[in-house]
Protein backbone atom coordinates (compact mmCIF):
# COMPACT_ATOMS: atom_id res chain seq x y z
CA UNK A 1 0.00 0.00 0.00
CA UNK A 2 1.69 3.20 -0.99
CA UNK A 3 1.29 6.43 1.71
CA UNK A 4 1.10 9.62 1.20
CA UNK A 5 2.49 11.58 4.50
CA UNK A 6 0.06 14.13 6.09
CA UNK A 7 3.09 16.33 6.64
CA UNK A 8 5.55 18.07 4.26
CA UNK A 9 8.51 16.54 2.88
CA UNK A 10 11.78 17.67 4.35
CA UNK A 11 13.09 20.03 2.04
CA UNK A 12 16.35 18.51 0.07
CA UNK A 13 17.38 21.94 -1.21
CA UNK A 14 20.80 22.91 -0.68
CA UNK A 15 20.01 26.06 1.49
CA UNK A 16 17.09 24.46 3.73
CA UNK A 17 19.60 24.27 6.35
CA UNK A 18 21.04 27.90 6.53
CA UNK A 19 17.44 29.26 5.86
CA UNK A 20 15.97 27.31 8.84
CA UNK A 21 19.06 28.62 11.28
CA UNK A 22 18.72 31.90 9.50
CA UNK A 23 15.04 32.03 10.29
CA UNK A 24 15.16 30.78 13.68
CA UNK A 25 18.04 33.17 14.64
CA UNK A 26 15.09 36.04 13.34
CA UNK A 27 12.59 34.85 15.80
CA UNK A 28 15.14 34.43 18.65
CA UNK A 29 16.27 38.52 18.46
CA UNK A 30 12.54 38.84 17.97
CA UNK A 31 11.69 37.50 20.95
CA UNK A 32 14.68 38.78 22.86
CA UNK A 33 13.87 42.02 21.88
CA UNK A 34 10.49 42.56 23.44
CA UNK A 35 10.06 42.53 27.26
CA UNK A 36 8.00 40.49 29.36
CA UNK A 37 5.24 41.42 31.12
CA UNK A 38 7.06 41.78 34.07
CA UNK A 39 9.36 44.33 32.18
CA UNK A 40 11.98 41.46 32.48
CA UNK A 41 13.77 40.50 29.15
CA UNK A 42 13.81 36.36 27.94
CA UNK A 43 17.14 34.56 28.60
CA UNK A 44 17.87 32.61 25.88
CA UNK A 45 18.32 28.69 26.52
CA UNK A 46 20.68 26.56 24.51
CA UNK A 47 20.54 23.09 23.14
CA UNK A 48 23.35 22.21 24.26
CA UNK A 49 22.15 22.85 28.03
CA UNK A 50 19.38 20.22 27.26
CA UNK A 51 20.48 17.71 25.41
CA UNK A 52 22.72 16.53 28.75
CA UNK A 53 19.86 16.04 30.36
CA UNK A 54 17.55 14.44 27.41
CA UNK A 55 19.86 11.92 26.20
CA UNK A 56 19.31 10.27 29.34
CA UNK A 57 15.86 10.03 30.00
CA UNK A 58 14.93 6.84 29.42
CA UNK A 59 10.97 6.34 28.31
CA UNK A 60 8.01 5.05 30.75
CA UNK A 61 5.62 2.66 28.73
CA UNK A 62 2.19 1.90 30.63
CA UNK A 63 -0.98 0.09 29.24
CA UNK A 64 -3.83 2.40 28.45
CA UNK A 65 -7.35 2.14 27.13
CA UNK A 66 -6.99 5.77 25.63
CA UNK A 67 -5.34 4.43 22.71
CA UNK A 68 -6.01 4.12 18.98
CA UNK A 69 -6.60 0.85 17.41
CA UNK A 70 -5.85 -0.69 14.23
CA UNK A 71 -8.73 -0.46 11.47
CA UNK A 72 -10.41 -4.04 10.90
CA UNK A 73 -10.00 -4.67 7.55
CA UNK A 74 -11.41 -8.42 7.85
CA UNK A 75 -14.37 -7.69 6.21
CA UNK A 76 -12.68 -6.11 2.99
CA UNK A 77 -14.98 -3.35 2.75
CA UNK A 78 -14.00 -1.04 -0.84
CA UNK A 79 -12.71 1.61 1.61
CA UNK A 80 -12.27 3.30 4.13
CA UNK A 81 -13.09 7.22 5.49
CA UNK A 82 -11.00 9.66 7.63
CA UNK A 83 -9.66 8.11 10.96
CA UNK A 84 -10.44 4.71 9.87
CA UNK A 85 -8.50 5.06 6.90
CA UNK A 86 -5.58 6.40 8.67
CA UNK A 87 -5.05 3.03 11.04
CA UNK A 88 -5.47 0.58 8.59
CA UNK A 89 -2.20 -1.71 8.94
CA UNK A 90 -0.05 -1.65 5.91
CA UNK A 91 -0.10 -4.92 5.24
CA UNK A 92 -3.57 -4.26 3.41
CA UNK A 93 -4.23 -3.81 0.20
CA UNK A 94 -5.37 -0.21 -0.07
CA UNK A 95 -4.55 3.00 -1.43
CA UNK A 96 -4.71 5.55 0.90
CA UNK A 97 -4.85 8.93 -1.39
CA UNK A 98 -5.32 13.01 0.25
CA UNK A 99 -7.82 14.58 -2.43
CA UNK A 100 -6.95 17.87 -0.56
CA UNK A 101 -3.69 19.32 0.07
CA UNK A 102 -2.67 23.16 0.46
CA UNK A 103 -5.94 24.36 0.16
CA UNK A 104 -7.26 23.40 -3.12
CA UNK A 105 -8.06 20.03 -4.54
CA UNK A 106 -4.61 17.58 -4.79
CA UNK A 107 -4.51 17.62 -8.87
CA UNK A 108 -0.80 15.62 -9.82
CA UNK A 109 0.68 13.26 -12.44
CA UNK A 110 0.49 10.48 -10.11
CA UNK A 111 -2.23 7.30 -10.07
CA UNK A 112 -5.75 8.92 -8.93
CA UNK A 113 -3.96 12.50 -9.70
CA UNK A 114 -7.06 13.85 -12.59
CA UNK A 115 -9.47 15.88 -11.55
CA UNK A 116 -12.27 13.28 -12.30
CA UNK A 117 -10.81 10.90 -9.71
CA UNK A 118 -10.17 13.42 -7.17
CA UNK A 119 -13.80 14.33 -7.33
CA UNK A 120 -15.14 10.53 -7.15
CA UNK A 121 -12.70 10.03 -4.09
CA UNK A 122 -14.80 13.15 -2.61
CA UNK A 123 -18.41 12.09 -3.62
CA UNK A 124 -17.41 8.70 -1.70
CA UNK A 125 -16.46 10.75 1.78
CA UNK A 126 -19.27 13.11 1.24
CA UNK A 127 -21.53 10.52 0.81
CA UNK A 128 -20.43 8.49 3.87
CA UNK A 129 -20.34 10.66 5.97
CA UNK A 130 -23.99 12.22 5.11
CA UNK A 131 -25.42 8.21 5.58
CA UNK A 132 -23.20 7.79 8.78
CA UNK A 133 -22.94 10.36 10.49
CA UNK A 134 -25.89 12.69 9.75
CA UNK A 135 -28.10 9.65 9.06
CA UNK A 136 -29.27 10.89 5.80
CA UNK A 137 -29.67 8.19 2.95
CA UNK A 138 -28.81 9.59 -0.65
CA UNK A 139 -31.85 9.12 -2.25
CA UNK A 140 -33.49 11.93 0.38
CA UNK A 141 -30.83 14.70 -0.61
CA UNK A 142 -32.82 16.13 -3.63
CA UNK A 143 -35.29 17.73 -0.86
CA UNK A 144 -32.07 19.18 0.67
CA UNK A 145 -29.74 22.43 -0.09
CA UNK A 146 -26.34 22.80 -0.04
CA UNK A 147 -23.85 25.89 1.03
CA UNK A 148 -20.42 24.85 -0.44
CA UNK A 149 -17.44 27.06 0.72
CA UNK A 150 -14.75 27.78 -1.12
CA UNK A 151 -11.27 28.88 -0.81
CA UNK A 152 -10.63 32.93 -1.03
CA UNK A 153 -8.28 32.05 -4.17
CA UNK A 154 -10.19 29.29 -5.74
CA UNK A 155 -9.32 27.25 -8.78
CA UNK A 156 -12.84 27.84 -11.41
CA UNK A 157 -12.83 24.25 -12.94
CA UNK A 158 -12.35 22.76 -9.43
CA UNK A 159 -15.48 24.87 -8.25
CA UNK A 160 -17.29 24.11 -11.15
CA UNK A 161 -16.38 20.21 -10.97
CA UNK A 162 -17.87 20.14 -7.06
CA UNK A 163 -20.96 21.73 -8.23
CA UNK A 164 -21.55 19.36 -10.37
CA UNK A 165 -20.54 16.66 -8.37
CA UNK A 166 -23.15 17.66 -5.63
CA UNK A 167 -25.96 18.41 -8.24
CA UNK A 168 -25.05 15.48 -10.42
CA UNK A 169 -23.61 12.95 -8.45
CA UNK A 170 -24.93 13.56 -4.97
CA UNK A 171 -28.28 14.80 -5.85
CA UNK A 172 -28.72 17.88 -4.07
CA UNK A 173 -31.98 19.93 -4.90
CA UNK A 174 -29.72 23.14 -4.91
CA UNK A 175 -26.43 24.42 -4.15
CA UNK A 176 -25.16 28.06 -3.54
CA UNK A 177 -21.60 28.61 -3.76
CA UNK A 178 -19.80 31.22 -1.41
CA UNK A 179 -16.32 32.00 -0.23
CA UNK A 180 -15.08 30.88 3.16
CA UNK A 181 -13.54 34.39 4.81
CA UNK A 182 -17.12 36.05 3.63
CA UNK A 183 -19.37 33.64 5.09
CA UNK A 184 -16.63 33.91 8.32
CA UNK A 185 -18.04 37.79 8.50
CA UNK A 186 -21.52 37.00 8.37
CA UNK A 187 -21.37 34.34 11.03
CA UNK A 188 -19.31 36.64 13.49
CA UNK A 189 -22.02 39.69 12.85
CA UNK A 190 -19.70 42.28 11.23
CA UNK A 191 -19.46 43.99 7.73
CA UNK A 192 -15.47 45.01 7.68
CA UNK A 193 -12.72 42.80 8.56
CA UNK A 194 -9.09 41.10 7.66
CA UNK A 195 -9.89 37.45 7.80
CA UNK A 196 -6.56 35.14 8.86
CA UNK A 197 -7.01 31.24 8.44
CA UNK A 198 -4.37 29.27 9.91
CA UNK A 199 -5.03 25.92 8.30
CA UNK A 200 -3.08 22.56 8.79
CA UNK A 201 -1.56 23.26 4.98
CA UNK A 202 -1.95 26.95 3.81
CA UNK A 203 -2.66 29.62 5.28
CA UNK A 204 -4.88 32.49 3.76
CA UNK A 205 -5.51 36.23 4.36
CA UNK A 206 -8.14 38.62 2.79
CA UNK A 207 -9.98 41.82 3.15
CA UNK A 208 -13.98 42.23 3.72
CA UNK A 209 -15.84 45.21 3.48
CA UNK A 210 -19.72 45.15 3.25
CA UNK A 211 -19.74 41.33 2.39
CA UNK A 212 -17.21 41.63 -0.47
CA UNK A 213 -14.06 39.89 -0.51
CA UNK A 214 -11.84 42.16 -2.64
CA UNK A 215 -9.87 40.32 -5.38
CA UNK A 216 -6.66 42.62 -4.29
CA UNK A 217 -6.36 41.59 -0.93
CA UNK A 218 -6.13 37.72 -1.52
CA UNK A 219 -3.49 35.43 -1.37
CA UNK A 220 -3.30 31.98 0.21
CA UNK A 221 0.33 30.81 1.58
CA UNK A 222 1.50 27.34 1.44
CA UNK A 223 2.60 26.51 4.65
CA UNK A 224 0.49 26.09 7.90
CA UNK A 225 0.11 23.88 10.90
CA UNK A 226 1.76 20.33 9.40
CA UNK A 227 5.04 22.53 8.59
CA UNK A 228 4.96 23.75 12.31
CA UNK A 229 4.29 20.29 13.69
CA UNK A 230 7.58 19.32 11.37
CA UNK A 231 9.59 22.18 12.64
CA UNK A 232 8.79 21.17 16.23
CA UNK A 233 10.01 17.62 15.91
CA UNK A 234 13.53 18.98 14.51
CA UNK A 235 13.99 21.43 17.03
CA UNK A 236 12.99 18.26 19.72
CA UNK A 237 15.87 16.42 18.08
CA UNK A 238 18.09 19.46 18.76
CA UNK A 239 17.88 19.41 22.11
CA UNK A 240 18.19 15.24 22.39
CA UNK A 241 14.40 14.23 22.63
CA UNK A 242 14.66 11.90 19.86
CA UNK A 243 11.49 10.30 19.87
CA UNK A 244 12.21 6.84 18.35
CA UNK A 245 8.74 5.58 18.52
CA UNK A 246 7.46 8.57 15.94
CA UNK A 247 8.18 7.90 12.45
CA UNK A 248 6.67 10.62 10.21
CA UNK A 249 6.24 8.62 7.40
CA UNK A 250 3.51 6.52 9.13
CA UNK A 251 -0.38 8.61 9.67
CA UNK A 252 -0.73 7.69 12.71
CA UNK A 253 2.45 8.81 13.68
CA UNK A 254 1.86 11.81 12.35
CA UNK A 255 -1.14 12.27 14.11
CA UNK A 256 0.76 12.11 17.28
CA UNK A 257 3.42 14.52 16.68
CA UNK A 258 0.55 16.83 15.96
CA UNK A 259 -0.71 16.03 19.32
CA UNK A 260 2.46 17.08 21.45
CA UNK A 261 2.31 20.18 19.40
CA UNK A 262 -0.78 21.31 20.54
CA UNK A 263 0.08 20.22 24.44
CA UNK A 264 3.00 21.89 24.10
CA UNK A 265 3.68 24.62 22.05
CA UNK A 266 2.88 28.13 22.85
CA UNK A 267 3.23 31.94 22.06
CA UNK A 268 3.04 32.73 25.76
CA UNK A 269 6.22 35.85 25.40
CA UNK A 270 6.37 35.74 29.44
CA UNK A 271 6.56 32.02 29.52
CA UNK A 272 10.43 31.41 28.94
CA UNK A 273 13.38 29.53 30.84
CA UNK A 274 13.95 26.22 31.20
CA UNK A 275 10.96 23.96 31.87
CA UNK A 276 9.76 20.08 32.42
CA UNK A 277 7.47 18.44 29.68
CA UNK A 278 5.79 15.23 29.85
CA UNK A 279 5.25 14.01 26.25
CA UNK A 280 2.75 11.08 25.93
CA UNK A 281 2.72 9.22 22.47
CA UNK A 282 -0.13 6.53 22.64
CA UNK A 283 0.86 3.42 20.64
CA UNK A 284 -1.87 1.70 18.72
CA UNK A 285 -2.23 -1.70 20.47
CA UNK A 286 -2.70 -0.38 24.23
CA UNK A 287 0.38 0.81 24.77
CA UNK A 288 0.95 4.67 26.25
CA UNK A 289 4.62 5.80 26.46
CA UNK A 290 5.82 8.81 28.28
CA UNK A 291 9.03 10.89 28.48
CA UNK A 292 9.59 13.84 30.91
CA UNK A 293 12.21 16.32 29.02
CA UNK A 294 12.71 19.21 29.51
CA UNK A 295 12.48 22.13 27.15
CA UNK A 296 13.48 25.55 26.27
CA UNK A 297 12.41 27.94 23.46
CA UNK A 298 11.52 25.34 21.32
CA UNK A 299 8.02 25.53 22.34
CA UNK A 300 7.60 28.87 21.14
CA UNK A 301 9.82 28.87 18.08
CA UNK A 302 8.24 26.41 16.08
CA UNK A 303 4.72 28.09 16.09
CA UNK A 304 6.10 31.23 15.54
CA UNK A 305 7.63 30.37 12.26
CA UNK A 306 4.37 31.57 10.90
CA UNK A 307 5.40 34.78 11.23
CA UNK A 308 8.84 34.21 10.00
CA UNK A 309 8.49 31.18 7.41
CA UNK A 310 11.94 31.14 6.49
CA UNK A 311 12.54 29.47 9.69
CA UNK A 312 10.26 26.56 7.87
CA UNK A 313 12.63 25.81 5.23
CA UNK A 314 10.23 26.24 2.66
CA UNK A 315 11.56 26.74 -1.06
CA UNK A 316 9.09 27.08 -4.16
CA UNK A 317 7.60 29.10 -6.83
CA UNK A 318 4.00 29.26 -5.70
CA UNK A 319 4.30 29.75 -2.31
CA UNK A 320 2.48 31.99 -2.61
CA UNK A 321 -0.62 32.63 -4.68
CA UNK A 322 -3.22 34.96 -5.55
CA UNK A 323 -6.36 34.85 -7.29
CA UNK A 324 -5.63 34.55 -11.17
CA UNK A 325 -7.58 34.89 -14.31
CA UNK A 326 -9.59 31.71 -14.84
CA UNK A 327 -9.02 29.62 -17.94
CA UNK A 328 -11.14 29.38 -20.94
CA UNK A 329 -14.15 27.10 -20.45
CA UNK A 330 -15.40 25.66 -23.84
CA UNK A 331 -18.17 24.49 -22.14
CA UNK A 332 -19.06 28.16 -20.90
CA UNK A 333 -20.14 30.47 -23.18
CA UNK A 334 -20.23 33.10 -21.01
CA UNK A 335 -16.72 32.84 -19.35
CA UNK A 336 -14.56 35.39 -18.34
CA UNK A 337 -12.80 35.68 -21.77
CA UNK A 338 -16.36 36.36 -23.20
CA UNK A 339 -16.68 38.71 -20.85
CA UNK A 340 -13.93 40.37 -21.36
CA UNK A 341 -14.39 40.59 -24.63
CA UNK A 342 -17.92 41.99 -24.25
CA UNK A 343 -17.14 44.65 -22.30
CA UNK A 344 -14.24 45.59 -24.17
CA UNK A 345 -17.50 45.80 -26.85
CA UNK A 346 -19.16 47.79 -24.67
CA UNK A 347 -16.41 50.80 -23.91
CA UNK A 348 -15.76 50.81 -27.54
CA UNK A 349 -18.96 51.34 -28.47
CA UNK A 350 -19.18 54.23 -25.72
CA UNK A 351 -15.95 56.14 -26.38
CA UNK A 352 -16.92 56.15 -30.63
CA UNK A 353 -20.81 57.64 -29.03
CA UNK A 354 -18.43 60.00 -26.95
CA UNK A 355 -16.46 61.13 -29.72
CA UNK A 356 -19.49 61.73 -32.18
CA UNK A 357 -21.48 63.59 -29.70
CA UNK A 358 -18.07 65.84 -28.37
CA UNK A 359 -15.08 65.43 -30.15
CA UNK A 360 -12.84 67.26 -27.40
CA UNK A 361 -14.75 65.48 -24.83
CA UNK A 362 -11.88 62.44 -24.67
CA UNK A 363 -8.61 62.07 -25.72
CA UNK A 364 -7.10 59.12 -28.40
CA UNK A 365 -4.95 58.46 -25.30
CA UNK A 366 -7.57 58.32 -22.80
CA UNK A 367 -9.68 55.73 -25.16
CA UNK A 368 -6.74 53.57 -26.37
CA UNK A 369 -5.80 53.60 -22.10
CA UNK A 370 -9.60 52.28 -21.39
CA UNK A 371 -9.31 49.86 -23.97
CA UNK A 372 -6.34 48.49 -22.75
CA UNK A 373 -7.20 48.40 -19.20
CA UNK A 374 -9.49 45.75 -20.38
CA UNK A 375 -7.06 43.24 -21.70
CA UNK A 376 -4.46 43.88 -18.36
CA UNK A 377 -4.97 40.96 -15.87
CA UNK A 378 -3.58 43.67 -13.34
CA UNK A 379 -6.07 45.99 -14.03
CA UNK A 380 -8.49 47.12 -11.17
CA UNK A 381 -11.53 46.20 -12.21
CA UNK A 382 -12.84 43.36 -9.74
CA UNK A 383 -12.94 40.14 -11.89
CA UNK A 384 -15.16 38.62 -10.17
CA UNK A 385 -17.59 40.48 -11.21
CA UNK A 386 -21.07 39.08 -12.40
CA UNK A 387 -22.94 42.42 -13.69
CA UNK A 388 -24.46 41.66 -17.19
CA UNK A 389 -22.62 43.45 -19.50
CA UNK A 390 -24.42 46.37 -21.65
CA UNK A 391 -24.23 44.28 -24.42
CA UNK A 392 -25.57 40.79 -25.20
CA UNK A 393 -25.84 39.07 -28.08
CA UNK A 394 -29.51 38.39 -29.09
CA UNK A 395 -29.76 34.73 -28.88
CA UNK A 396 -33.22 32.19 -29.61
CA UNK A 397 -32.43 30.84 -26.38
CA UNK A 398 -31.93 31.93 -22.91
CA UNK A 399 -29.10 30.39 -21.17
CA UNK A 400 -28.49 30.32 -17.25
CA UNK A 401 -24.77 29.90 -16.45
CA UNK A 402 -23.32 29.96 -13.09
CA UNK A 403 -20.44 32.30 -12.11
CA UNK A 404 -18.82 31.92 -8.51
CA UNK A 405 -18.76 35.04 -6.21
Amino acid sequence: MKLFTILSPVNQHAEAGQQIRTGLSSIQELLLSRPTASGEYRQVTQPRQLMHFNSQVQSEVFESSDTPSWTDCSKKPPYFVGEEALYVPTSEPYHLSWPMRRGRLYEHNGPGGSLTSILANIEIIWGHVLQEQLEIPLKDLKHYRAVLLIPDVYVHKQVKGLVNMLMNSLGFGAVIVHQESVCATYGSGITVACVVDVGDQKTSVTCVEDGLSHRASRFTMEYGGSDVSRLFHSLLARCGVSLPELDLSRPPDVVQMQGLKETSCHLNQNQHGVSQYTLEIHRTGGTLVRYKMRLGDECILAPMALFRPLALGLQGSSLIRSQTRAEPDGDDPHDEDYLRQTQRQSWAGRIAGSKKDNPDSMGREASEQNLSNLDDPSAAMDDDSNDVPEIMPSTGTATLQYHPV
